[in-house]
């Protein structure tokens, strides 16, 4: 089979969508139940697009053209929903409820395989000739219902993400929903384009895919050190004993406030201070106080606010991992992040605020 490069793309955009996949769903350091949805989003997509590319390439046996007729477009939206959910951390995240929107795709399914049997693999005889007609109408509109169910999840999905702006768990699923909804609207296009004018898209739609693949593939490839340096410093640290005994993290001579000593080993003992979601709130409730009344604590004791006390903590863990041999081989920006910072931007701003010096700075002055 001679392929042009059109088609040679089309096939790239599918390999690439089942590797994403397969690393999602199946490494260890991705391992998660948002990337389990992404994967299952992603999947059907490639599956899709693998099942399409034997038909329009000559592979047309019954049960080809009986899997081409599933209405696959009908699933992929569903778990990319469930992805921006969990992503999010979406309170109702694990309402039962949300499996009801499967359903359009299984009855969907019943009914394309109840009528596949009959017409494609002659296993019975229910419909007439004079069913065409109908059935011609009802493929029509359920043609039309796969992008009007696709594109209303993705605004929800959109929706969802926009409520979480300004927070870590933004940026990365709003990018992937900007690119994924890019090609939703091409998939709109080329429908439209078909259905009016009688031109076919479909290979550029499918191409067009090997973009967005692409470009979450190389963000993978850049995310995946970081991952793996995460996953392994976390290990590392279970397996290992260890107390933030560092002296004069923040001053707190003469302090005798009991509050005060139990967040001191909560946060020495405990290293609460790694959760990069710690706020006030938390705390405050662990300890059965306020938070006005925490901060005041902190203050009196140590004359800095909370947030400069997490992250002085933070800042002393960063320097213990640094000064650790064992540690030497991670990444400046993985231990930040498993010392409890939740960006690279503020990461390094306060360690220089309070070391005086940058991170890599400070691994070079030791030797």
């Amino acid at each position: 089979m001679k392929l042009s490069v059109l088609q040679l793309i089309y096939f790239l955009a599918i390999l690439q969508g089942l590797a994403i996949c397969a690393l999602l769903a199946l490494s260890r350091y991705f391992r998660s139940k948002p990337n389990f949805y992404l994967a299952l989003s992603f999947g059907t997509v490639a599956v899709t697009g693998l099942i399409y590319w034997f038909i329009a390439y000559g592979y047309e046996p019954v049960y080809m053209t009986i899997l081409n007729n599933i209405m696959w477009e009908y699933l992929f939206p569903v778990p990319f929903l469930m992805y921006c959910l969990h992503a999010t951390k979406h309170p109702q995240k694990d309402l039962p409820l949300w499996n009801l929107l499967y359903l359009p795709f299984f009855i969907t399914l019943v009914i394309n395989l109840v009528v596949d049997l009959d017409q494609q693999a002659h296993l019975y005889t229910i419909l007439k000739p004079e069913d065409e007609v109908w059935l011609d109408t009802y493929f029509y509109w359920e043609d039309i219902g796969t992008l009007v169910f696709a594109l209303s999840l993705f605004m929800y999905a959109f929706s969802i993400i926009w409520v979480v702006r300004g927070t870590p768990a933004f940026k990365w699923p709003m990018q992937v929903w900007m690119m994924s909804m890019a090609i939703i609207l091409f998939w709109v296009l080329s429908w439209l384009a078909n259905a009016i004018w009688g031109v076919d898209l479909v290979n550029y739609l499918w191409a067009s895919l090997n973009l967005l693949f692409f470009w979450i593939n190389i963000k993978g490839i850049s995310q995946f050190k970081l991952a793996e340096d995460r996953f392994e410093i976390r290990t590392k640290q279970a397996e290992q004993i260890q107390n933030v005994n560092r002296q004069g993290i923040l001053s707190a001579e003469g302090c005798e406030n009991p509050y005060f000593e139990r967040l001191e080993k909560m946060m020495r003992t405990g290293k609460l201070f790694r959760d990069p979601g710690l706020n006030r709130e938390l705390v405050a409730d662990r300890l059965g106080i306020s938070t006005g009344y925490l901060s005041q604590v902190v203050s009196n004791c140590t004359d800095h606010n909370f947030s400069e006390y997490i992250n002085a903590y933070r800042v002393a863990e960063v320097k213990d991992l640094l000064e650790n041999p064992d540690f030497s081989q991670y990444s400046l920006l993985a231990i930040g992040l498993e010392a409890g910072f939740n960006a690279k931007s503020t990461y390094f701003s306060v360690f220089k605020k309070i070391a005086g010096m940058t991170p890599s700075e400070y691994k070079k002055s030791l030797g």
